[in-house]
């Protein structure tokens, strides 16, 4: 198909490439000391607007919370524990740990894209995503982001090296099981990742082989594993199946109880919560569910209260549900994440101009929309020529995609798609520009300028 005929000249570009290691230091390198040096020269997001992540992890003894993941609380006590505990009073070392982290991504992100494109222009565009500035403020927030945004570019480069070649690696196979496993113990958007990739393969093979039904099987063993020790410790606690944490309620309940129009300022849970969940659940549960930390004690009521209430709106009002599926299947090409750069701003000591304020972020917004175009055509491009590469790392974003549609979504979560939205949009953009052209570079040169430009004026 086509894309063996795209990706066949990169890939002997790939394998005759002297500077892979300076390009490899290049990106592990650069994201990193500008990420590291934002969080130490300006007001990181820290703890503000996040959740009780940091207060589990400084907790090792209590039990393990149902309803957060634990993969964030882990990498935060593993960071703490190599300076003897993680202390309330400093975070310089989870900033530095993120930082790396950031770095180690871009590394593997600028991997999976030097498949199909020319090594110098996979290097910037690696570096559009490692110095994009959500990327950036993210290494200064005390939440799972940047954890979850790594592992999702970890997986990708797994699954691409396990099943992108013609012959299928067994390594890098059992390698994207615990990476997708370790993703979802971050986030569990993607427990449904072993059907879609089924899908993906067989629309990039064609349903070709016994080896790749068998490889993926191996995947998703390999990915059960690294899920067990979390799935079995929940039902010997709580005599339920429960994968990774007890959310399904709420994630499911604003979805048949209202139609919500998620945009890239608003947050309508909490709106629909104090309007319409909290009376429910202290009618049902008693005071406590009104509580600032009723989901923490509740967590097993409440899930079950509103996974309830959701089975029951949804039979009454079905047509509520879908509008808000059709909703999130478009915000999440349509929406962006300046909430984040927005906070960022607010948390600055120094005062900033209004006017400049507004200039960032209607850039911003501006970068973000050009970025999603381009994606888009070349989302379409890519799985209509079953380019190899983009298929596959297209199934975890097809993952996303799905499960953001089919459960509440607001513009904190859209962070995800960076990456892909980057490789996506690298790929389209390579394919409008002209042939005498020196298209890779070309294209991810600007997308790289629009990476840049929005650092240096969030910074300026």
């Amino acid at each position: 198909m086509g894309d063996d005929r795209v990706a066949a000249k990169p890939a002997q570009a790939a394998r005759s490439d002297s500077g892979l290691w300076a390009r490899l230091l290049v990106c592990l390198l650069a994201p990193g000391i500008v990420a590291w040096l934002m969080t130490s020269v300006w007001v990181p997001l820290e703890t503000h607007q996040a959740e009780e992540y940091v207060a589990l992890a400084q907790s090792p003894d209590a039990p393990a919370s149902l309803l957060r993941p634990p993969g964030y609380v882990a990498f935060l006590r593993m960071v703490g524990g190599l300076d003897g505990g993680l202390r309330a009073d400093n975070h310089g070392l989870i900033y530095l740990a993120q930082a790396v982290l950031l770095g180690l991504a871009t590394a593997a992100f600028f991997l999976v894209a030097r498949r199909w494109l020319e090594p110098a222009a996979a290097c910037v565009l690696a570096l559009a995503f490692g110095c994009h500035p959500l990327a950036l403020v993210l290494v200064g927030y005390l939440h799972y982001d940047l954890l979850h945004l790594a592992l999702l570019v970890f997986t990708s480069w797994c699954l691409v090296n396990g099943f992108g070649s013609p012959r299928v690696s067994w390594p890098w196979v059992a390698l994207a099981g615990v990476a997708a496993g370790l993703t979802t113990l971050t986030r569990p958007m993607t427990l449904v990742l072993p059907a879609v990739l089924a899908a993906a393969l067989g629309w990039r093979r064609g349903g070709e082989g016994r080896r790749c039904a068998l490889a993926w099987a191996i995947f998703v063993v390999v990915m059960g594993l690294t899920l067990a020790p979390r799935t079995v410790g929940n039902f010997l606690r709580t005599g339920r199946v429960i994968p990774v944490n007890a959310q399904t309620g709420a994630a499911f309940w604003p979805m048949t109880d209202a139609v919500m129009h998620p945009t890239s300022e608003n947050f309508p849970w909490v709106n629909e919560w104090h309007e319409n969940g909290e009376p429910l659940a202290i009618r049902k549960l008693g005071p406590a569910a009104g509580g600032s930390d009723a989901f923490m004690t509740l967590t097993l009521p409440l899930d079950d209260l509103l996974k309830a209430r959701a089975w029951e709106l949804f039979r009454a009002q079905p047509a509520v549900y879908f509008e808000n599926v059709a909703g999130n299947l478009l915000f999440f090409w349509t929406g962006d994440s300046r909430r984040f750069i927005k906070a960022f701003q607010f948390y600055q000591v120094a005062d900033r101009p209004s006017a400049t304020d507004k200039w960032v972020i209607g850039y911003y917004v501006f970068a973000s929309a050009v970025l999603h175009l381009l994606a888009a055509g070349g989302f379409i491009l890519a799985w209509w020529r079953r380019e190899r590469t983009l298929v596959l790392a297209g199934s975890v974003f097809l993952t996303l995609w799905l499960v953001h549609a089919l459960v509440y979504l607001d513009a904190r979560y859209l962070y995800a798609g960076l990456p892909f939205f980057l490789w996506f949009a690298a790929y389209g953009l390579r394919e409008l520009l002209p042939a005498r052209w020196p298209r890779d570079l070309a294209a991810c040169g600007a997308l790289a300028a629009l990476s840049v430009i929005g650092c240096f004026a969030l910074l300026a």
